[in-house]
């Protein structure tokens, strides 16, 4: 017994020796395996970056300034041109004519199409800039108009494929293209068949928006846009002299909004609100016409049918029988709806900043909108690799400066290993 005692013992004091070995090996093997050399680019490259974000930023181009959106068009053209890159401007389309999107394209020896997508239109009135020209603050954020949203991640463009073509000298690609669209703040309406056209040519659509706070996050889903239009025509009448020849618009839109309040359906994450509204043109009129819009946001291309068939049916109840009620449905963009392409390439991504940069990476389904709806369609996509940031279409915008040399390493090793075909099958289109 005695002698089993001793065994047991020494056998305890041999594992309690071995057990800080053990951790220490562990410890060892989480250690992140950062590319030195990718590293010190990301590093050399942050004060190109910061001068080009700082004149970017400083330039206003609201969707609809044509001046100010021309303007950072050539900025942007010989930026990439003078990348190396063959760089042309294409008209945008109907319904939004006047405006250019701006792509650039590189040519390699490779197999691998990789589609890098962003915009450079802001949500910012012309003169905005000049208000709130670009500055760092003391916490080390850089705030202006558009700095986030998303005048840094045109910097990043640059930086990255400088590092690409012109430090390391990569051609293990078949093509690199960068496409800079014009109207994303009001939904691409002259963009998004170029962007539909240019991503089906491509194994992979990286879009370039802010990657949250930290830079800690990689957008994976996110909800297509609509707009509900309500049309209500009533008779007009004099509001003194005969109120009852006249047919009260506005008492038809209230009804109306009431019985097509609850099209929301929060199981399949569907939203529909009434926000905006008016009626009538005189106040000794009866109000002859009137009119409201609601925001959509679907997660299911089915809800818009649903949504459409639903309220055109309930329209058919009036309060005022004489009135003319119409219902009509814009279907902005399609949903970008969560699929097992999207989901395993994010787990690649996110383990490779892992192991590389010691950093957690976490899959972001938005409630709002971006241009990976379009890219989504017709190849895999995934959408937010831009740099960290907060507050967009807001007066505390801003980019995290501490987050840039990061995510321009992210975006460096993930085209790299895109190239490579390690992060998903390349070459079948």
């Amino acid at each position: 017994m005695k002698r089993f005692v001793r065994v047991a013992a020494l056998l305890f004091a041999m594992s309690s020796l071995a057990a800080p070995a053990l951790a220490a090996d562990a410890k060892a093997e989480a250690k992140p395996k950062t590319d030195a050399k990718i590293a010190k680019l990301c590093a050399e490259a942050k004060p190109q970056f910061m001068k080009t974000l700082e004149m970017l930023v400083n330039m206003d181009s609201g969707s609809d300034d044509k001046e100010g959106l021309a303007a950072k068009q050539a900025v942007l053209m010989k930026m990439f041109k003078d990348l190396g890159g063959e760089v042309t401007a294409i008209p945008t389309r109907a319904p939004h004519e006047g405006f250019n999107s701006v792509m650039a394209t590189w040519k390699g020896k490779g197999k691998a199409k990789i589609l890098l997508l962003n915009h450079y239109d802001t949500v910012w009135p012309k003169g905005e800039a000049a208000k709130r020209p670009f500055r760092v603050d003391e916490k080390g954020v850089a705030r202006g108009p558009g700095v986030y949203d998303s005048q840094s991640n045109l910097a990043a463009m640059q930086a990255v494929m400088d590092m690409l073509i012109n430090k390391l000298k990569t051609r293990d690609f078949a093509v690199i293209t960068l496409l800079c669209n014009p109207d994303e703040e009001i939904f691409n309406p002259g963009s998004q068949a170029l962007i539909k056209e240019v991503a089906a040519r491509h194994d992979v659509a990286y879009s370039m928006d802010g990657g949250g706070p930290g830079g800690g996050r990689l957008t994976v889903s996110c909800r297509g846009i609509g707009k509900a239009i309500l049309t209500v025509k009533g008779v007009e009448s004099h509001s003194g002299g005969a109120p009852e020849k006249g047919r009260n618009a506005g008492y038809e839109l209230a009804h109306q909004i009431l019985q097509l309040r609850d099209l929301s359906d929060k199981e399949k994450n569907t939203n529909l609100n009434w926000n905006m509204g008016s009626f009538g043109s005189k106040i000794n009129v009866i109000a002859g016409s009137a009119k409201a819009e609601a925001d959509v946001r679907v997660a299911d291309t089915a809800e818009y049918d649903r949504i459409e068939k639903v309220a055109n049916e309930r329209i058919k109840n009036k309060l005022i029988p004489d009135c003319e009620v119409t219902f009509t449905l814009q279907r902005f963009s399609p949903p970008f709806a969560p699929n097992k392409k999207t989901d395993d390439l994010f787990a690649k991504i996110a383990a490779l900043y892992k192991n590389e940069m010691g950093k957690d990476l976490s899959a972001f389904r938005s409630q709002s909108t971006m241009e990976s709806t379009f890219t989504s369609q017709v190849t895999t996509a995934i959408d937010a690799f831009g740099v960290g940031g907060t507050g967009p279409h807001s007066l505390k915008e801003g980019v995290e400066v501490s987050n840039i040399e990061p995510r321009l390493y992210l975006i460096v090793r993930t085209l790299q290993e895109t190239m490579k075909g390690n992060m998903l099958p390349i070459g079948t289109r």
